[in-house]
């Protein structure tokens, strides 16, 4: 993912529901990104957990609209991942992550099919 510190966004707050929480947007339109879908601007919504959007604000602090969001490229990444799970003497897959936020949101009933099928693409409900 090509995030950039622009495409962090605080809350905007006021009376408008939705607009409590950070944003990051994906593939911003304006620099003629596309997503792996071929779609531009996706929002993720970071409402959980709470410290996720104050923490990663500290990470664009004083830095440029057009730098990267993280100074961490995919093999430093994994290998990153391989560490912290070796440490914590746990087995998992970064896969496992775009799922478990889901299958939480459903078992404790945060979000509806829909919400939490949108962010994924995902095209259908499995039997």
């Amino acid at each position: 993912v090509n995030l950039k510190c622009e495409d962090l966004r605080a809350p905007v707050g006021g009376a408008q529901v939705g607009l409590q929480y950070y944003t990051v947007t994906v593939a911003p339109e304006d620099r003629f990104e596309r997503s792996k879908t071929g779609v531009s601007d996706d929002t993720i919504v970071l409402d959980r957990p709470d410290w996720l959007g104050p923490s990663l604000m500290e990470l664009k602090r004083g830095r440029a609209k057009l730098a990267p969001l993280f100074d961490l490229d995919l093999a430093s990444g994994i290998k990153l991942w391989d560490i912290a799970c070796h440490k914590l003497r746990i087995k998992a897959h970064r896969y496992q992550l775009r799922h478990t936020g889901a299958s939480s949101d459903m078992l404790a009933r945060r979000r509806t099919v829909g919400e939490i099928m949108a962010p994924g693409r995902w095209g259908g409900v499995k039997p």
